[in-house]
């Protein structure tokens, strides 16, 4: 998982290598995925985690392009059948 803070400071990498200043991440094209039910962000020295889409730049980024995938797929183990 991507620490919001982090996901800031790639943003801004990412405008400041482009020189697209008003552009999230200098129009790179960023494709994310995840699940948010899942552990939080590691954090260093008990810090607070803070989630990616708690980013000051997720709303800019992501905007209305969120897809919420709620179909559950299992998958089997063709060598433990055996």
């Amino acid at each position: 998982m991507v620490d919001g803070d982090f996901f800031d400071k790639l943003d801004a990498i990412g405008r400041k290598i482009r020189k697209r200043e008003n552009a999230p991440f200098g129009e790179i094209q960023v494709i994310l995925t995840g699940d948010f039910f899942q552990l939080p962000p590691v954090t260093k020295g008990g810090q607070i985690p803070n989630f990616v889409f708690e980013a000051a730049s997720w709303e800019s980024t992501i905007g209305d392009n969120l897809y919420n995938l709620e179909k559950v797929f299992r998958q089997k183990d063709q060598s433990a059948s055996r």
